[in-house]
């Protein structure tokens, strides 16, 4: 097997509220089949895709798995090889690969979420996408140009009930379903597909993925997931009380908190693992929320590291900041990643500068300000620019 291989490109399928069907999330989504799931294996595109795998080349819609193998020696290719042999062989098997159904199934089915997270934008996000119509030249800059990219899209509703249907066939009973969003909680597909599990007898055998920001109060989404005993819920936080609010805004960290403590009630078998977008927004703040998980005995892990947009990259800060940063977490493990992650570029000013430019773009929006709740930066702001 080359040392490119993925092998999800046989078992896992991903969609994205911008429509069209790729192997997994992390393919970069410009690149994605776009057609019915029906034609997606017998597409050119596929079969370019399968060609660059089997010959050792990189494909160029895994440029996220490339980049993070050279920076980190961690990808999500590594991570679904290793489930690959812990579920199946020890070896990856050509043969048995092509022969099973899709173990991975990744359900982005719309943009609809009720938070606009600085990191995100109007593709994932429906409360972006309509601060964006009002305020197109005047947001952070980022959101403005996917916006320009995606403004004539259905995000709402990107997959037909038919094509959703078609997503449904290729569950096996032990596959892995991923719901993510926009926010999967509030998405309508996203609930029919958790309800037609049930109704087809495989909530006792497939294991869900979620990711859920705990924002909205919906027990018939706990509910749903209670039938679930095989579960991982990751909440989409990246730091507690004020900071969580400002960074994915406008969350309110008390109805988080109470929803979580709902959710761990109602589904006792589930695991939970908090696994933050790490920026520069956080980069300061991660021992706090390790303290919170530790509290609660909630599981944690760093791995998550924001590449993009880059004024929010960890990398851009002046090495005295990142010692600070370090500082804080030198008692941590988990942070093996991001010690040896941010000194694996030279400090960017320019990017700092068009940090606090568009931190403060999105304040003036937001009625926010990020000097109240992230001191930090605008201690760097001030010493540095």
């Amino acid at each position: 097997m080359s040392d490119t291989f993925c092998p999800l490109l046989y078992t896992g399928i991903a969609t994205d509220p911008s429509g069209g069907y790729r192997p997994c999330c992390r393919f970069r989504q410009t690149d994605s089949f776009r057609g019915s799931l029906s034609d997606y294996k017998s597409s050119e595109m596929y079969k370019k895709l399968e060609q660059d795998f089997l010959t050792g080349v990189w494909p160029k819609g895994c440029i996220d798995c490339e980049k993070n193998e050279e920076r980190n020696g961690q990808s999500k290719r590594l991570r679904e090889i290793a489930n690959y042999k812990s579920k199946y062989k020890q070896e990856l098997d050509l043969n048995h690969l092509k022969s099973i159904k899709y173990d991975l199934v990744d359900l982005r089915l719309s943009n609809k979420c009720n938070l606009g997270c600085l990191s995100c934008n109007p593709k994932s996000s429906s409360l972006i996408f309509d601060e964006l119509k009002k305020h197109t030249d005047e947001h952070l800059r980022h959101m403005e140009i996917i916006f320009n990219g995606v403004k004539e899209l259905n995000l709402t509703t990107p997959y037909p009930d038919k094509e959703i249907n078609k997503l449904f066939d290729c569950v096996d009973k032990t596959s892995r379903i991923y719901f993510t969003g926009g926010e999967p909680s509030i998405v309508k597909g996203a609930l029919k597909f958790l309800q037609r599990l049930i109704d087809e007898g495989y909530n006792e055998t497939v294991v869900l993925e979620f990711n859920s920001n705990f924002q909205t109060y919906n027990p018939k989404f706990i509910d749903l997931l209670s039938h679930f005993p095989k579960g991982l819920m990751l909440p989409s936080i990246d730091a507690i009380g004020t900071r969580a609010e400002y960074i994915r805004y406008p969350s309110d960290w008390n109805q988080i908190q109470k929803n979580i403590k709902l959710f761990t009630e109602k589904c006792p078998t589930w695991k939970m693992r908090f696994a933050p977008t790490i920026s520069i927004l956080n980069i300061f703040y991660l021992d706090e929320l390790v303290e919170f998980c530790k509290k609660n005995n909630y599981d944690y892990s760093f791995i998550n590291i924001l590449f993009g947009p880059e004024y929010f990259n960890i990398t851009i800060m002046p090495d005295k900041w990142k010692d600070i940063a370090l500082e804080k977490l030198k008692h941590i493990p988990e942070a093996n990643g991001i010690r040896k992650y941010i000194y694996s570029k030279e400090t960017n000013l320019d990017r700092l500068q068009a940090c606090r430019t568009n931190l403060n773009r999105g304040d003036k929006i937001r009625n926010n300000d990020f000097r109240k709740v992230l001191p930090e930066l605008m201690e760097m702001f001030n010493e540095c620019l």
